[in-house]
């Protein structure tokens, strides 16, 4: 661990999730590769380019940037706009766009955790209260059942994405904490550090992340950094 300000007493830690409990990368790319093929058994091969999608996302996004901040909203509307752009009728496409999306979130959530990791928020969950606040999609439910968080706050349904403060502020309240009192754990430094940090809450950033190319610092300091889950048992808590 490298400590870059004083540590402050902790009542609660969040965590992120992709990049930070798993490797995500390869569990996305893995749903898309199978969402591809899934359009193009169920509708038109056409529908099976990857590169064509990534071009109705961007053009989605001109249209509405507010869906930026809800990754579920955003697929599923583009979903529904490409295919009716590629011949589908309205309802045709509403129907697929709901197929498709219904899917993608289970494959999407195929996720392996560790068993060191398993055991690490297990420990910690003895300590003090865990939660989990994530910009991403992935259920929870799904993958970690029994995950030992109290709750878990998603981009979209609960609030604006990180690094905007309200998944913080959300989370705060409901542990009824002040915001120094939060560890936050996560692995970008922008949408986990300077978002903990802009809050007032404490930052702890891994990195690198499941053995991806290491990111910039940026502009906000963490409360300090380490490269292994398992480190933060060494945290006095």
């Amino acid at each position: 661990m490298k400590f870059y300000r004083r540590l402050c007493p902790i009542e609660a830690l969040s965590f992120d999730l992709d990049d930070t409990l798993y490797n995500n990368k390869p569990v996305l790319l893995a749903a898309e590769s199978r969402l591809m093929a899934w359009l193009g058994h169920h509708f038109h091969a056409k529908a099976e380019d990857s590169a064509w999608w990534r071009e109705q996302k961007r053009l989605m996004l001109i249209e509405a940037p507010e869906l930026r901040h809800d990754t579920t909203k955003l697929r599923h509307r583009t979903l529904e706009t490409g295919l009716k752009a590629l011949g589908a009728q309205q309802c045709e496409a509403e129907e697929l766009a709901d197929g498709a999306m219904a899917n993608f979130l289970e494959w999407r959530s195929e996720i392996a955790l560790a068993p060191e990791v398993k055991r690490t928020l297990a420990t910690l969950a003895q300590r003090r209260p865990l939660v989990a606040i994530t910009n991403g999609n992935a259920s929870l439910a799904r993958f970690w059942p029994d995950a030992p968080f109290q709750f878990s706050v998603h981009a979209g349904p609960d609030g604006r994405m990180k690094p905007d403060k309200e998944l913080f502020l959300t989370s705060l309240a409901r542990l009824d904490i002040e915001p120094a009192a939060l560890l936050h754990i996560g692995d970008h430094p922008r949408a986990d550090i300077q978002g903990a940090n802009r809050v007032g809450c404490q930052s702890g950033w891994l990195t690198p992340p499941y053995g991806q190319a290491p990111r910039p610092m940026g502009r906000s300091l963490p409360t300090f950094s380490f490269s292994q889950l398992e480190q933060l048992l060494q945290l006095p808590l």
